[in-house]
């Protein structure tokens, strides 16, 4: 995919909310905090759970299978796989490192919310 795609309204989002899009053929988080519009990965890199089902608080998203917590603004992993029995976290981690969300540019232009489709498309992610 090359260039920018629009993807809604500039203010299809309240702060401290998120929402699915589609940018191309693929599917991206788009997640609205007090500083403006972040573009992510929508799939959780632990097991593919959707984060748009997931929880957003305090510019963190939770995923909800197994708690696994991102820095909204970066993608950051901050906790793996937190909601798991505690015996079973240190093998899980083992097996399935913890890994950051991987983020796309977005913009806001002529009051519509932009996601570079190229990077979107050349990373992969659905």
């Amino acid at each position: 995919m090359d260039g920018w795609i629009a993807v809604g309204e500039q203010g299809m989002l309240d702060a401290g909310t998120m929402t699915d899009v589609n940018v191309g053929d693929q599917t991206v988080l788009l997640v609205r905090l007090d500083d403006g519009y972040h573009a992510m990965q929508e799939r959780c890199p632990h097991r593919r759970a959707h984060l748009s089902n997931g929880t957003l608080a305090g510019g963190v998203i939770v995923c909800p299978w197994h708690g696994s917590r991102f820095e909204a603004s970066t993608g950051r992993n901050l906790d793996w796989v937190d909601n798991l029995p505690a015996i079973v976290i240190p093998f899980v981690k083992l097996f399935s490192p913890p890994k950051d969300l991987q983020t796309y540019p977005v913009k806001v232009e002529e009051g519509q919310v932009w996601i570079d489709a190229s990077v979107v498309g050349s990373q992969g992610e659905s």
